[in-house]
């Protein structure tokens, strides 16, 4: 996500290896609007590969946003993600959450039809 221009997009190769890997001079936007997915954004403000803009703007571009959520920690950074001694309680557990959630109101929608 690049929320200074506005897109997100494949990696950039740079435009010769873009041409031979996408065919053109720069990588191909993804068309976020075909997630169907629920999707919960997770971000910390110490994180140097998405940034809190790009967050933004990612979750008003997807069509089924289902939440976002800031880290309290002020250091928790890219990294972190994997190797923060406390990730579980900050993050993991909050993810087991949302998925049993979204798992139940999926099964009661399809038990519904």
């Amino acid at each position: 996500m690049n929320a200074s221009l506005g897109y997100f997009r494949q990696f950039d190769y740079g435009w010769y290896y873009n041409y031979e890997k996408y065919g053109s001079w720069s990588p191909p936007h993804y068309d976020l609007s075909k997630v169907t997915a629920p999707v919960s954004l997770h971000y910390s403000l110490n994180d140097w590969i998405s940034n809190e803009s790009d967050v933004r703007i990612l979750g008003q571009t997807l069509p089924n946003m289902i939440g976002k959520y800031r880290l309290p920690h002020t250091n928790f950074n890219h990294a972190d993600y994997l190797w923060a001694r406390d990730v579980r309680k900050m993050l993991y557990f909050k993810l087991l959450s949302l998925i049993n959630r979204e798992t139940d109101a999926i099964i009661k929608r399809n038990n519904a039809v």
